[in-house]
């Protein structure tokens, strides 16, 4: 997700978790499963909702249409319009959380609402860079280079110029 993508994530997500009513385990988790459905609808469920839009972040790659017409001055001359005409195609970039976010919210959830609250309290970037000795990576500027980097050589396998928009400036 980009940053816009992450904000409305979590707006709805927070949505979700403060309506009294449901719980996510217990009697109340069908009402939860019911208002994740309804909160949820208003996140795009399509890879090419999700890009225009700039929430998630995406490699491109030439089609073999694509590369049979490298170098045609009449191919489209924007990103989207060659995605549109099928000489470019997309692939989500996933991320890949194997411990952080997913380990930290099922020990949280261990911990009773003392502990969630504290540990909520305590969770920062910093605390976590000095424990591990390392500098973590931006994983926004991470996946936008990566995103920029597939569509600058997709672009040079299609021999067109890819000149930057404002939107690209302000996806991160």
């Amino acid at each position: 997700m980009t940053a816009k993508g992450r904000a409305l994530y979590d707006r709805l997500l927070a949505a979700v978790n403060g309506a009294a009513s449901v719980a996510s385990d217990g009697p109340r988790a069908r009402d939860y499963a019911l208002e994740l459905g309804r909160q949820f609808k208003a996140f795009p469920d399509d890879f090419g909702t999700l890009r225009r839009e700039k929430l998630a972040f995406f490699r491109y790659f030439p089609t073999a249409k694509g590369l049979s017409c490298a170098g045609d001055l009449s191919l489209p001359c924007t990103i989207e319009s060659l995605v549109e005409a099928g000489y470019v195609r997309i692939e989500p970039i996933v991320y890949e959380d194997f411990l952080p976010v997913s380990a930290a919210g099922i020990f949280r959830s261990n911990l009773g609402e003392e502990g969630r609250n504290n540990f909520a309290e305590r969770a920062n970037q910093k605390a976590f860079e000095e424990a591990l000795g390392a500098a973590v990576v931006d994983e926004l500027a991470l996946y936008a280079g990566a995103e920029a980097s597939s569509r600058t050589t997709t672009l040079k396998l299609l021999r067109l110029r890819d000149e930057p928009t404002a939107d690209d400036t302000q996806r991160l």
